[in-house]
């Protein structure tokens, strides 16, 4: 939801600076000579420029369509499923210098049979729900996951607890958990 946002206050900044370059008076200002609008309108650069901001506006709205149709999707045809949480690290994405946080997550597909490893969104830093080693319940479609909610191990289906017990679950870059005993990396030793 916040890249659709993102790109469409992007799009409304670009719609302003565009009308005000295109719609503007009889003459412009260009690298300190002044053109008039007509000549200023023929002119390739300030198109490529401002088809660069509206590209990136345009993207950003796609990307997070894309993101909405594919949860929602989830939501509506999406399995019940089971996982541990693996990892929790930073998306890349900020907000209000907040990061992003994503959590690799190990997920029992049921109707599959088999154990997969899926990344999904998981909040703000400062909203943490969720920790390593965390068991979740969720809805799985298609490669895509929707964190519904954290859940003690003992509610998860007894013929799934010990297809967890052996999923690899990193406390810290130089450490990994398995079966629950924490082994520290041999190269991190100094």
């Amino acid at each position: 939801m916040f890249q659709v946002i993102f790109g469409l206050f992007w799009l409304l900044f670009t719609a302003f600076f565009t009308f005000i370059s295109y719609a503007g008076g009889t003459t412009i200002s260009v690298n300190g000579q002044i053109v008039s609008q007509e000549e200023f309108n023929t002119m390739l650069f300030p198109k490529i420029f401002l088809g660069i901001f509206w590209a990136i506006g345009i993207i950003m709205i796609i990307w997070g369509l894309k993101k909405i149709i594919r949860n929602y999707k989830t939501d509506t045809y999406g399995e019940v499923c089971y996982g541990r949480i693996i990892n929790i690290f930073n998306s890349g994405t900020y907000v209000n210098n907040i990061p992003e946080l994503k959590a690799r997550v190990s997920v029992y597909i049921e109707s599959l049979g088999t154990l997969e490893e899926i990344e999904e969104v998981i909040g703000l830093a400062t909203k943490k729900k969720y920790n390593i080693g965390d068991y979740i319940e969720g809805k799985y479609y298609n490669g895509d996951i929707n964190i519904e909610s954290y859940i003690p191990e003992t509610m998860i289906p007894s013929h799934l607890r010990h297809t967890f017990d052996n999923v690899l679950v990193s406390t810290s870059e130089n450490t990994i958990i398995v079966d629950g005993v924490e082994y520290i990396r041999k190269d991190s030793i100094k």
